[in-house]
């Protein structure tokens, strides 16, 4: 993949001729995005001298001002830097990249990305078909057990303390808590809030001990890549071909796979497929035949464990939120969460 020394590289004719061939012209359409994204996006419309088009999407951000690469301690832009990583290739063989080129100069990274929107999962609060979340957890089982005995990570990797931290109840004691959107920084702020209200007293002081206390309690399984966001809207499939594309790596970390599998779980809970036991039936299934049939009851243990930390911390104070408007299935979210932090606490 070809990195360019400037952003507006990727949508230079001449420029962009030199990765896909002979380019006549380019056109520019603007996008939007699901999230609380500060990154721009852009879809290119690239008409080739030959007369056919494709279509391709550029997301140009500065880690200077990005709140996620605020908050995960990102100076380099991780996402162009994990390409440029040779340790980090084989996540390519875990999932199907969609990148095609980078750029990046003193203050802005940019990706160049196929379009992947034909194969994008609609936008809608409603349950995953059971072969989509099985090709989901099954690709991010493929990336924990590839980088399953790795012993050191590359520094662009965000690390543990960055989770605990990243929206957890005491993320607004942080001094870079302003760097995120002010409607998201409400929302967060609120959501806690109403956690502390409703929450019992041994959980709220369960996900208020320190960072260094809760990454050594919870967070001591065997570290491994991760991708850091995994909610459904960062993930593209094939159903023909059961191809998984993943994109959005701007908070991958060096971290125990219980991370993603919590982060999954917490995030997409009106998406998943049946419960979350059968998502992590199925996890675990798929992780066991990758590592050789040799995951161990504890360190699976550990893993669950991790999850439903990390599940909560991320996303406890966006289901306390949905309790308080009174949302569909948010006492049953609610509950779920609740019950497996007291067996925690």
């Amino acid at each position: 993949m070809k990195c360019f020394s400037r952003p507006g590289d990727l949508s230079d004719p001449v420029a962009l001729s030199t990765v896909l061939g002979p380019i006549r012209r380019v056109r520019e359409q603007a996008m939007t995005t699901v999230g609380f994204t500060t990154a721009s996006h852009r879809r290119l419309i690239a008409e080739f001298d030959d007369g056919h088009e494709e279509s391709f999407v550029c997301k140009q951000t500065s880690p200077q001002t990005d709140w996620t690469a605020i908050r995960s301690r990102d100076t380099r832009g991780r996402e162009v830097a994990i390409l440029e990583e040779p340790s980090l290739v084989a996540i390519w063989e875990c999932v199907t990249s969609p990148y095609i080129a980078c750029a990046k100069d003193n203050e802005t990274t940019a990706l160049l990305m196929q379009d992947l929107s034909p194969h994008l999962l609609p936008d809608v609060r409603a349950p995953l078909e059971v072969d989509q979340e099985i090709a989901l957890l099954e690709a991010l089982a493929r990336l924990h057990g590839r980088f399953w005995h790795s012993s050191q990570a590359p520094a662009c990797l965000a690390r543990s303390e960055d989770f605990v931290e990243f929206i957890g109840p005491r993320c607004a004691e942080s001094p870079t808590f302003e760097a995120m959107p002010i409607p998201l920084r409400e929302r967060i702020a609120a959501g806690w809030t109403h956690v502390a209200r409703r929450a019992p007293r041994t959980i709220t002081r369960l996900l208020n001990l320190p960072a260094a206390e809760i990454v050594h309690e919870f967070f001591s399984g065997r570290k491994t890549v991760i991708h850091g966001d995994v909610k459904v809207a960062n993930f593209a499939i094939d159903a023909r071909s059961s191809t998984v594309w993943a994109f959005d790596w701007a908070i991958a970390g060096y971290a125990p796979a219980g991370v993603d599998l919590g982060w999954y779980l917490s995030v997409n809970g009106s998406r998943i497929a049946e419960t979350k036991e059968a998502a992590l039936t199925r996890y675990r299934k798929r992780l066991h035949m990758e590592l050789g049939n040799a995951l161990s009851e504890s360190e699976w243990a550990a893993i669950e464990r991790c999850a439903v930390m990390c599940g909560a911390l991320m996303g406890l104070w966006s289901k306390a939120m949905l309790l308080e408007n009174n949302a569909p299935n948010a006492d049953r979210e609610w509950s779920w969460w609740v019950e497996r932090l007291d067996a925690l606490a």
